[in-house]
C-alpha cells in the first residue's frame, strides 16, 4: 500500500497542459485526490478477501487454529490500515479546508475590486436603461391617456347638450363643427377620433331634431289654448251681446207680436195660425241657414232660420200693404223672429 499523504499528492501533481494567458485557473478534482490513497489498497483488499473467503480453518487442531488466527490477525491488519487511511485522510481535508479557504479568499482578493468596479460600470448603465425605460413607458401611457381623454371629451359633448333646447343643441354642433378637427396630432388614434366625432354630431343633430319636435309641439299646443281662448271669449261676448239683444227686443216682441199673429192668420204661409214660437219649432226639422239680422247686420246661425225668415219676410209684405204709412221697425220684427228661432232651440 502507499503511504503517500494526501496533502503530499496534491502538493507533488504535475500541471498536465501548457500555461495560457485566461483568467481561468486549473484545479486539480479534490476527491480524485483523496480517492487516489485508496486506489492500492482497494487492489490488496480485494485480494486478500478473496483468498481467505472460502477457507475452513480446522481450529479444533493447533495447527489450523494458528492458521485461523493468523488469517484473522492479517485481514485485521489490512482493516486497520484502511481506518487509518481514512482518519488521516479526513484530517487532511479538514486542514486542506483551511488551506483553501484562505488561499480562496487570498485569491479573490486579487479580482474581487477589479470585478465590482466592473460591475458598477455595468449597474450604473442597467440603471440608467431601466430608467430610462420607465420613463418611456410613463411618456408612453401619458400619450396614450392623453389622446383617450380627448376622444373621451368629444363623446362627452353629447352629454353635457342632453336637456338642452334646440337653440342649445344647435349652438352646440356649431361649436364643433367650427372648433373640433381631427388631425394627424391624433396619431394611431386618428380613425378611432374621427368615428367618435362623427357619432357626436349625429346624435347631437338627431338630439337636435327631437327637442325641435317637442318644442313646436309645446309651441302649437299653447297657440290652439290661446286660440281656443280667444274663440271662447268672442263667443261668450257675442252670446251676450245678442242676448242683451234679445232681452231688450222681447219688450217689443210683447206689443208687436199680436199683430205679426194676426198678420200670418191671413197669410198663406203653411205654418198660418201659429205663433211665431210655434213656426220656428215645427220647422227645427229643416236644415239650418244664416240669417242677417240687425243694424249693423249680424250674420246667425240658428236651426230653423230659413222657415222664420220667410215667415217674418210675409209678415212684413202684408202689413206693408196693408198700411205703407204706419212707421214699422223692420229690424225690430227680423230679431224678433230670430229670437223666436233661438228660443225654440
Amino acid at each position: 500500500m502507499s503511504n503517500i499523504s494526501f496533502a503530499e499528492q496534491f502538493r507533488a501533481a504535475p500541471a498536465q497542459a501548457e500555461p495560457v494567458q485566461t483568467t481561468t485557473i486549473a484545479v486539480l478534482s479534490i476527491q480524485d485526490a483523496a480517492l487516489s490513497k485508496f486506489s492500492r489498497t482497494d487492489i490488496d483488499l480485494r485480494a486478500l478477501a478473496a483468498r481467505y473467503k472460502d477457507v475452513a480453518f480446522d481450529v479444533t487442531t493447533t495447527k489450523g487454529m494458528k492458521e485461523a488466527t493468523a488469517a484473522r490477525l492479517e485481514l485485521r491488519t489490512a482493516r486497520f490500515t484502511v481506518q487509518r487511511i481514512d482518519k488521516s485522510t479526513r484530517d487532511e481535508l479538514n486542514d486542506l479546508k483551511r488551506t483553501v479557504m484562505d488561499k480562496a479568499a487570498e485569491l479573490v482578493k486579487i479580482v474581487q475590486p477589479v470585478e465590482e468596479g466592473i460591475d458598477r460600470q455595468i449597474k450604473v448603465e442597467e440603471e440608467r436603461k431601466e430608467a430610462a425605460k420607465v420613463a418611456a413607458a410613463a411618456k408612453e401611457a401619458e400619450r396614450v391617456a392623453r389622446h383617450k381623454a380627448n376622444i373621451e371629451r368629444i363623446r362627452g359633448y353629447r352629454e353635457q347638450a342632453a336637456g338642452k333646447k334646440s337653440a342649445a343643441i344647435d349652438d352646440a354642433i356649431a361649436w364643433i363643427e367650427a372648433r373640433v378637427s381631427i388631425g394627424v396630432e391624433y396619431e394611431e388614434f386618428q380613425d378611432e377620433a374621427k368615428a367618435t366625432l362623427e357619432s357626436t354630431l349625429a346624435g347631437l343633430r338627431a338630439d337636435y331634431d327631437k327637442a325641435k319636435a317637442r318644442e313646436d309641439e309645446i309651441l302649437r299646443v299653447e297657440a290652439q289654448r290661446v286660440e281656443n281662448e280667444r274663440v271662447a271669449a268672442e263667443l261668450a261676448a257675442e252670446r251676450k251681446r245678442l242676448d242683451a239683444e234679445a232681452a231688450a227686443l222681447r219688450v217689443q216682441q210683447e206689443s208687436k207680436a199680436p199683430q205679426v199673429e194676426h198678420a200670418l192668420s191671413g197669410t198663406a204661409y203653411p205654418h198660418r195660425g201659429l205663433s211665431l214660437t210655434d213656426v220656428a219649432q215645427e220647422s227645427a226639422k229643416e236644415p239650418d241657414e244664416s240669417v242677417k239680422v240687425g243694424s249693423p247686420s249680424v250674420v246667425v246661425s240658428l236651426p230653423a232660420a230659413r222657415s222664420v225668415r220667410l215667415a217674418a219676410t210675409a209678415v212684413l209684405r202684408q202689413l206693408a200693404e196693408q198700411d205703407p204709412r204706419e212707421n214699422l221697425d223692420l229690424d225690430a220684427v227680423r230679431l224678433i223672429a230670430v229670437y223666436a228661432a233661438s228660443s225654440a232651440t
